[in-house]
């Protein structure tokens, strides 16, 4: 009796953590999109492309929520703009004793590229989770490239390093 005893609150267990990550995960998750795209770029009828996406790094990840067991569940967004330019928006995340560093570079059609441009977001020690919303567009001019890094720098050895790096081409 034991042994079906047993077998039946496993079962039950196991379908209850199921129907409880189901309702958590059911409508909590964000994305940023296309209307944020138009919100960048003035008009829909600006916007000729988007990419969603997301980027675990470890102690450093950029998306949208919910950031669950350590990387975010929701998405970021590249925007290309009929008029050449490109941005991207989402959420940086930084893990506890750590700097998430973004970096987000933009590459022209002729091959040059635009200056660097690096946002930080800081966890400090005994403050868990810290994340900020990140907004980056290129200057005017015909882009086809961004590249989007993130690095880690902990508080504690001052070691800064490259975690994850992604390249959305138009």
């Amino acid at each position: 009796m034991t042994a079906i005893r047993t077998w039946i609150v496993r079962g039950l267990t196991a379908t209850a953590v199921a129907a409880c990550m189901t309702v958590l995960l059911t409508g909590v998750t964000q994305a940023y999109d296309r209307g944020h795209c138009v919100q960048i770029f003035g008009n829909d009828a600006n916007v000729a492309s988007v990419v969603q996406f997301s980027m675990d790094g470890g102690g450093a990840d950029f998306g949208d929520e919910p950031h669950w067991f350590g990387a975010p569940v929701g998405t970021a967004v590249v925007c290309f703009a009929t008029s050449g330019r490109i941005a991207v928006k989402g959420r940086l995340y930084a893990d506890r004793s750590q700097r998430a560093i973004v970096q987000i570079r933009f590459r022209r059609t002729n091959g040059t590229f635009s200056p660097t441009v690096q946002r930080t977001v800081d966890a400090l020690p005994n403050q868990g989770l810290a994340s900020a919303e990140i907004a980056v567009a290129s200057p005017t001019g015909q882009f086809n490239r961004v590249r989007i890094r993130l690095f880690t720098r902990d508080f504690t050895t001052g070691v800064t390093a490259r975690v994850a790096t992604r390249t959305f081409n138009r």
